[in-house]
């Protein structure tokens, strides 16, 4: 019965010795498949040196600016305080403020204020405050819910 045993485990062990040996010539000439390769064609391009918007920003710390390909940022045209600005004024334009009123919330002069309303209507290509607010809220810069509910004399 031990020889049995012993030649059963020897044919086993044989069985195994050839399935590996097979396995590793499988191996030895296994061709990895091709790597896949992306083409792009490339063109130059002009790139306005500045945008011309209106709207609001905030930087805590900081502003980060990123570039969607690779490449460094070699200027940022852009004057601090002076379009950002506008887009305060518009803001506040928008919710019902007369132009007294914007000057006395953002501390500047009152002819300071109408500039700034006579520049926003030559960019946006408006000339009336019930137009700059629709474009206002057709951009996102004020919602239904944010209307003034005081009387409509103007006064606070």
């Amino acid at each position: 019965m031990l020889a049995v045993t012993a030649l059963f485990v020897a044919a086993l062990g044989f069985v195994k010795f050839k399935q590996i040996q097979t396995a590793v010539a499988q191996g030895a000439a296994f061709q990895p498949p091709p790597e896949a390769v992306t083409t792009i064609v490339v063109g130059s391009e002009e790139w306005p040196t500045t945008v011309s918007a209106i709207g609001t920003m905030a930087a805590v710390q900081g502003v980060a600016v990123s570039a969607d390909l690779l490449g460094t940022v070699e200027r940022i045209a852009f004057d601090s305080g002076t379009s950002v600005r506008e887009g305060q004024v518009l803001a506040l334009l928008a919710r019902g403020l007369q132009t007294k009123q914007v000057a006395k919330a953002l501390g500047i002069s009152v002819k300071t204020a109408d500039r700034h309303v006579q520049n926003i209507y030559a960019k946006i290509g408006v000339s009336s405050r019930a137009a700059a607010t629709m474009f206002a809220m057709e951009h996102g810069l004020l919602t239904w819910g944010e209307f003034p509910m005081g009387d409509a004399s103007g006064r606070s």
